[in-house]
């Protein structure tokens, strides 16, 4: 998938062959990292867009993944805003 078909796309939720083009990363890397992201603590983590593992398949929330690609979403920003909510530690 590239840029210009993500942004139009009506799915709520992509998989890493979807991003790993527009990344410029291997799908395979991609998913081991999200793998091993998964495991740290929240405040920690590499990938702050959504993303969680159906049986063997890996998700990626397509709007939070956009957010992050331009700016809008970094991990400062969701560990503050998760921790004024009480959703953090």
């Amino acid at each position: 998938m590239t840029w210009p078909e993500l942004l139009v796309s009506d799915k709520a939720m992509v998989s890493v062959y979807d991003v790993a083009p527009i990344m410029e990363c291997d799908p395979q890397k991609l998913r081991d990292a999200l793998d091993i992201d998964e495991e740290r603590p929240v405040d920690q983590r590499r990938f702050p867009f959504p993303h969680c593992k159906v049986g063997n398949r890996r998700k990626i929330g397509r709007e939070g993944f956009i957010r992050w690609m331009i700016g809008e979403l970094n991990p400062a920003t969701v560990i503050w805003k998760m921790k004024n909510r009480g959703d953090a530690d």
